[in-house]
C-alpha cells in the first residue's frame, strides 16, 4: 500500500487518533483510507508521490486531490475545522516526518514563512498551499545539503 512507503520513516511514532493511544503507520493508514473515499481522486498514488518529489500536486484546479491536504492534517489534529494550525504539533509531526530536517529553529522559521494568509481561501486550498509551501522548501533544503 502507497502510505505504508511514504511513510515508512514512522515506525517508532505513536498518535492518538479517536482518543486511542496506536501505532503511527496505523493511523497515517486509516487516516488516509477515510480521507480519500471522502475526497476520491483518480491516480491518487501517482498524486502523492508527485507531491513528494515536486512540491505540488499535478493538476491545481483538482479540488478532491486539495481536499485530502486538509482532510489528513485535520483528522490528526494539526488543523482545526477552519483549517488554523496548530503550530507546534505541526512542528512536532513535521520533524518526526522528516527527522533530516530537524532543526527546530529553522522549522519554526518555515511554518512561519508559510503560514500566510490565506483568507478568501476556503480550508482545502488555504491547507494544500501551505503543505505545498512546507514541502517546497523542505525539498529545497534536502537538495542544498
Amino acid at each position: 500500500m502507497f502510505a505504508k512507503i511514504v511513510f515508512v520513516n514512522l515506525m517508532l511514532l505513536f498518535l492518538v487518533y479517536n482518543g486511542k493511544l496506536i501505532h503511527a503507520g496505523e493511523a497515517m493508514v486509516s487516516v488516509m483510507d477515510v480521507c480519500k473515499k471522502q475526497y476520491p481522486v483518480a491516480n491518487d498514488e501517482e498524486v502523492w508521490l508527485h507531491f513528494k518529489k515536486n512540491g505540488e500536486i499535478p493538476d491545481e484546479s483538482d479540488k478532491n486531490a486539495k481536499c485530502q491536504f486538509f482532510c489528513i492534517p485535520n483528522k490528526l489534529g494539526i488543523v482545526d475545522d477552519n483549517g488554523v494550525l496548530d503550530e507546534a504539533k505541526a512542528k512536532e509531526i513535521f520533524m518526526k516526518f522528516h527527522p533530516d530536517f530537524s532543526n527546530p529553529d529553522a522549522v519554526d522559521q518555515v511554518i512561519q514563512e508559510c503560514r500566510k494568509d490565506n483568507s478568501g481561501m476556503d480550508v482545502c486550498d488555504s491547507t494544500y498551499e501551505y503543505k505545498k509551501c512546507m514541502m517546497k522548501k523542505y525539498l529545497s533544503a534536502k537538495q542544498s545539503r
